[in-house]
């Protein structure tokens, strides 16, 4: 009988934790059960369903938004491997457009210096210019015939999840 009255006590306890626990977490939920059913309608856990979707697609957003923000740069693995797509492309020469150069700039600017020589493409300008809000770098090329140098740096550039517009 003493081992029996052990074990009832041992399993009260825990019943005891498990419903100090639920409560706890009760109380966490309360704030989020509280937006929900201000802001969605439907049952409660509709609601709640409601707001989880909501924060998770900001938590998307925020995370494309942080990406975007992180300095752009190219590794060196990735640099040979565009200017070894770029070389079969013969003959082109590049311009650099820099719009307000910041030491992002600066380092893709090198960056894709060191992809045309690999390519055997030719820098044959770099210019500055002032151009408030935006900053960036554009690159120009002597484009024969009419875009597959474009096109394959453009490609190349995606593979590496960099997303440069046209």
């Amino acid at each position: 009988m003493t081992k029996q009255n052990d074990e009832i006590l041992k399993l009260e306890k825990e019943i005891l934790k498990k419903n100090d626990e639920i409560q706890r977490l009760e109380t966490l939920l309360t704030p989020f059960r509280t937006i929900a059913l201000e802001k969605y309608t439907g049952t409660e856990e509709e609601a709640l369903q409601k707001l989880k979707d909501h924060i998770n697609a900001l938590e998307k957003k925020s995370i494309m938004i942080e990406n975007k923000m992180l300095p752009r740069t190219i590794t060196s693995l990735q640099i040979q491997s565009i200017g070894n797509q770029l070389r079969p492309i013969k003959n082109i020469k590049v311009k650099f457009l820099i719009m307000s150069s910041d030491s992002e700039i600066e380092d893709l600017k090198n960056q894709f210096k060191q992809i045309f020589a690999i390519a055997g493409w030719e820098i044959i300008k770099v210019e500055y210019a002032m151009a408030i809000p935006f900053k960036g770098l554009t690159i120009f090329t002597s484009d024969r015939p009419v875009n597959d140098a474009v096109k394959t740096l453009y490609l190349a550039l995606k593979t590496i999840g960099i997303e440069p517009t046209r």
